[in-house]
């Protein structure tokens, strides 16, 4: 679908992106630009590509939920997941970030040992053992909020 797209292609080196944009256009019949891609005007508008995962970081920094993140965004909630974990591995986002991530009915002092306990007997990668081992009690967004939370703790 198209996050897995978006996904992809926010993964890839810019490089990459940019030729296979220029082989588009030009198999598209159209002409392209060689000059500076911040540059590149269509009908006018200077065109100006963000990365995905700092518009994320921007939202998150103004203390949005996930779910409030991916409905302004317009993705998957998995894919504002996904991004939150990437800015957490890569050092841009920490532990006072993710509180807004907390929903307000939860305790998460009270939640989170469970959740590490969980991982020390499951590990990371996958979150349905996590899911199965927490008896089904919290939701796989939880336990993504608790997977990042224990990593950046033992990175």
């Amino acid at each position: 679908d198209s996050d897995d797209a978006e996904s992809a292609f926010s993964e890839m080196d810019p490089e990459e992106t940019i030729l296979m944009q220029k082989n588009f256009v030009l198999a598209s019949g159209g002409k392209w630009n060689e000059g500076d891609p911040e540059k590149r005007v269509r009908h006018g508008t200077v065109i100006k590509r963000e990365n995905t995962y700092d518009v994320t970081k921007e939202l998150l920094l103004k203390k949005l939920t996930a779910l409030d993140i991916s409905k302004e965004r317009g993705m998957a909630l998995s894919t504002i997941w996904t991004h939150i974990e990437k800015l957490a591995e890569d050092g841009e986002i920490g532990h006072g970030h993710l509180t807004t991530l907390v929903p307000s009915h939860i305790s998460w002092p009270s939640i989170y040992p469970d959740i590490m306990k969980a991982i020390e007997k499951h590990g990371t990668e996958k979150l349905k053992p996590l899911f199965e081992e927490l008896n089904e009690e919290y939701d796989y967004d939880l336990i993504r909020l608790g997977r990042i939370m224990y990593s950046l703790d033992h990175s």
